[in-house]
């Protein structure tokens, strides 16, 4: 989850509502002024159609505005509204600001920004700006000059910034955190890490701290930040599914969200779904407005999905239809009315304080049954990014580089271990890394390579004790002291079976075994990353396509498909999530695993991540454990309380351990895992 930064740019033609595609003219927009009249919702900049050559003449109508989609705008404290205006030519490199009065005049300012700089994010003081751009937070004077560039993306990795009437916040989406930093402090010199004071979270991502104080919160991969004039502060904790508020004393709580099921959307905001936000802003009469993607991996391309979605100051959810497609970015000014850019044009519409969305209304139903576990536990507080459980009752297992604590696909690691021993079981050869592991029964597959290098990739059987027996090489010549050779291709997954002693090794898109020291060619094509023995000496992998299952003449059939690209949003997943044989989710998972029920247990990503599925041995996926949270675990025996993050899964009798971010979690199933 982590890496996910706050995605400024433009998202395609997106239409508000329901997610189905309509043109503007069949929409019958939503929205209720204060007396229930017509919808005060009006075009006050941009144009539909942008030409090549953008061009603004000062006291012409904003409305003639050629724009860029998803333009960087603000509110100054007399109302006008600044935004920023692209390249007029392809000589001519720079951005300018310009400003539109309350008569919907556009008028130049002094400020021009440098040559080839992408503005991302305006602020409006009341002699100044502050923007991002390029990852820099920089201050310039509102009657120009060169910007002042106050921090940069070595020092802070800011996603999105919000201001108070004394303190500027800095959200950090990649350190999960929210910094400080006192309004006086911007003026032309460079910050430095002093003056700036972690205000809430924790580099660590999680779920924690509400009635706490803000430094003791978690929050994980948060994607957008608003606050009043008087401290108090809202945070788009889109990894947790929630927003979260931080009043003036510091205190935190959750004012919105907690499901993972799209479909619940109810007007009591606290245990609704709330999707990834883009963009969120804080309306004068305390009502919140904000951008929600369908999907975390949909944040900043086109999305059919996304939606303007109010929290009310009564702590109830209502949507938008404003007769377009989707916002892109909103904002709120001094005097009650907001601006929204129409995502996919440059169009501006401004939204009059007493708007109002449609009271939500959706059922929330449990996607998990809280009986589905017998128990819970962290089992080791290392973050882990692969496992293997060995017949022999030891959990083998890859540990991610000090320091990081979210895994990635290919970390600089070298070592394998045991749960419950210090000294590594494995150590790879100096200049390679690990790249998998597998259970061979009481024994482990590893396999390694050179930084890349497919001739120096190798896979070995792997001892308890720590004895090593080099199995295969990639060496393109002929066999050496590793093994035997693999058509100059590195190993990308390996398994065995106990039950037919079948080792089975997949490289460069073809699938071999280990046969009487030889490799023999399988009929099973494809790039696989995890291969693992079913029921009836069926094999199954994951690979692009998801998890497959193996048939006669290398056919296949598929377990978890993962057919979409981008993934397909949670709206079209969780409904599919039912146990039912005759439904099959298009979902990507990270990690699988095969009981000994012949039931598979995966663990998806991305918006569904920190939970567990289940497919049946005769089919029929539902998720069995999590709260889509990224913790702290702790031990319990519900099975709706939080499991982490995982990003790779085992399978040991009746239990499911899995690797991630939290470190390692052992979850206990009933002896009848369907009870």
């Amino acid at each position: 989850m982590s890496g996910l930064r706050t995605v400024l740019a433009c998202c395609c033609a997106l239409v508000v509502g329901a997610g189905v595609g309509v043109t503007t003219a069949a929409f019958a927009p939503a929205i209720m002024s204060g007396d229930d009249q017509q919808p005060d919702v009006a075009r006050v900049a941009g144009l539909p159609n942008r030409p090549p050559t953008p061009q603004a003449s000062p006291g012409s109508d904003a409305t003639e505005l050629h724009l860029e989609p998803n333009t960087p705008l603000a509110v100054d404290a007399g109302g006008d509204l600044l935004l920023v205006q692209p390249p007029r030519t392809t000589t001519d490199q720079a951005s300018r600001l310009l400003r539109v009065d309350k008569r919907g005049k556009v008028w130049t300012t002094p400020i021009r920004f440098p040559d080839g700089m992408s503005v991302d994010q305006l602020i409006a003081l009341p002699h100044a700006l502050l923007f991002l751009a390029d990852g820099s937070l920089y201050r310039i004077e509102r009657s120009g000059g060169q910007p002042h560039r106050l921090l940069t993306p070595d020092q802070l990795g800011i996603t999105d910034l919000a201001v108070s009437a004394d303190t500027v916040y800095l959200l950090a989406g990649d350190d999960h955190r929210v910094y400080a930093v006192a309004r006086d402090e911007l003026g032309s010199r460079r910050l430095a890490k002093r003056d700036l004071r972690p205000y809430a979270g924790s580099s660590r991502p999680g779920f924690a701290g509400d009635g706490r104080a803000a430094r003791k919160a978690r929050f994980d991969a948060p994607t957008a930040i608003a606050a009043t004039p008087d401290n108090t502060v809202y945070v788009a904790d889109t990894g947790n599914h929630r927003i979260r508020k931080i009043d003036a004393d510091g205190a935190v709580s959750t004012v919105a969200g907690g499901s993972v099921d799209p479909g619940c959307t109810a007007a009591d905001a606290v245990g609704s779904y709330v999707g990834p936000i883009a963009h969120l802003t804080v309306r004068r009469d305390g009502s919140l407005l904000f951008t929600e993607r369908s999907s975390q991996e949909r944040m900043g391309i086109g999305d059919a999905q996304a939606r303007l979605r109010e929290l009310g100051p009564d702590g109830q959810l209502a949507e938008l239809d404003l007769g377009f497609p989707a916002a892109g970015r909103v904002t709120a000014g001094p005097a009650g009315a907001t601006y929204v850019t129409r995502a996919g044009t440059g169009e501006i519409y401004r939204l009059a304080g007493g708007v109002r969305g449609q009271p939500a209304s959706g059922e929330c139903r449990p996607l998990v049954r809280t009986n589905q576990v017998t128990s819970i536990a962290l089992v080791s507080k290392e973050p882990a990014s692969q496992l293997a459980a060995l017949a022999s009752g030891d959990i083998a297992y890859v540990p991610l580089p000090a320091g990081q604590q979210q895994p990635t696909a290919f970390a600089d690691v070298d070592t394998v271990h045991l749960l419950d021993r210090k000294r590594p079981v494995f150590r790879a050869e100096p200049g390679a890394r690990v790249v998998g592991i597998a259970p061979a029964g009481n024994q482990l597959l590893v396999w390694c390579d050179y930084r890349g290098d497919a001739n120096g990739t190798v896979l070995y059987r792997v001892r308890r004790n720590g004895t090593a027996k080099p199995l295969v090489t990639g060496s393109a010549t002929e066999a050496d002291a590793k093994g035997l050779p693999l058509r100059g291709e590195g190993v990308t997954a390996a398994g065995f079976d106990p039950a037919t002693d079948q080792t089975v090794v997949a490289s460069g898109g073809a699938t071999f075994e280990l046969l009487d020291g030889e490799l023999v060619e399988l009929p099973w094509q494809g790039s696989y990353r995890r291969l693992a023995p079913g029921q009836d000496g069926r094999w199954l992998a994951h690979g692009s396509d998801g998890v497959v299952r193996f048939g006669a003449g290398g056919a296949t059939e598929p377990v978890l498909p993962a057919q979409s690209n981008p993934p397909a949003p949670p709206s079209e997943v969780v409904p599919a999530l039912t146990g039912d044989p005759g439904q099959q989710p298009d979902i990507w998972v990270t990690g699988f695993a095969v009981a000994a029920d012949g039931a598979v247990y995966a663990a998806p990503r991305w918006d569904l991540s920190g939970l567990l599925l289940r497919v049946g041995a005769e089919g029929g996926t539902e998720l069995v454990a999590g709260d889509g949270t990224a913790g702290p675990v702790r031990k319990t025996t519900t099975a709706t309380d939080s499991i982490g993050r995982a990003v790779d899964v085992a399978t040991r009798g009746n239990r499911v351990f899995l690797a991630g971010g939290a470190g390692i979690v052992r979850i206990t199933l009933p002896e009848d895992a369907d009870a």
